[in-house]
């Protein structure tokens, strides 16, 4: 499977490039949403009705077994869905999808160290409790609060694949409403939604 993760800012258009990319291939591809209401206002802004079935949420893949019967599969605000871990399981079970295409913001900001430990923990196929330990072992007292949950969230993401295509360049939130947001956002989310700073050294 072909892995394209467009890691990028909030309101730089990544829900308009997944529909383009839907669009390119729409019978053989199934576009999924973090909820089920942005699926029903993404099926209306695409065909001007309320339901289709290659449009759905996070939850109905599962529920209903989809994606072995696509090609291509959008995960749109892939970072926010509530069943990432078991979505991704899921998905990595289906042999014959051929490209992903991921598009989010980050849902928090990740220890760069945990970040490419995980990566190089996948690259030799630990588990998340091997990469865990190993961790420790180096970083010692360095070791964040909570990098288990840090590591379980990475482990369990098309993020740190091996063989995906992160792309976190290119795009920038809209500068006219940067000092708005500044105001409106704390440090953390400023820093993670709008400056796209997902990794922060410990």
């Amino acid at each position: 499977m072909k892995k394209q993760f467009f890691l990028q800012p909030r309101q730089v258009g990544k829900t308009t490039m997944a529909i383009y990319q839907f669009l390119f291939d729409i019978d053989n591809t199934l576009f999924v949403t973090h909820n089920k209401e942005m699926a029903r206002r993404i099926t209306k802004r695409i065909f001007n009705q309320y339901s289709r079935s290659n449009i759905v949420s996070c939850e109905e893949v599962i529920h209903k077994r989809l994606g072995s019967e696509y090609k291509n599969i959008i995960l749109d605000e892939y970072m926010f869905f509530k069943n990432k871990r078991n979505l991704y399981v899921y998905l990595n079970g289906i042999s014959n999808i051929e490209n992903l295409y991921i598009f989010s913001t980050s849902d928090m900001q990740y220890d760069r160290s945990i970040y490419e430990s995980v990566i190089m923990g996948k690259r030799i196929e630990l588990d998340h409790s091997a990469i865990l330990r190993d961790y420790r072992l180096v970083f010692g007292n360095l070791v964040p609060p909570n990098a288990n949950k840090q590591i379980e969230s990475l482990f369990y993401n098309f993020l740190t694949d091996p063989d995906t295509n992160v792309v976190d360049y290119g795009f920038e939130f809209p500068k006219h409403r940067i000092d708005e947001m500044r105001n409106a956002l704390n440090d953390e989310q400023f820093d993670v939604e709008i400056m796209n700073r997902y990794l922060v050294s410990g």
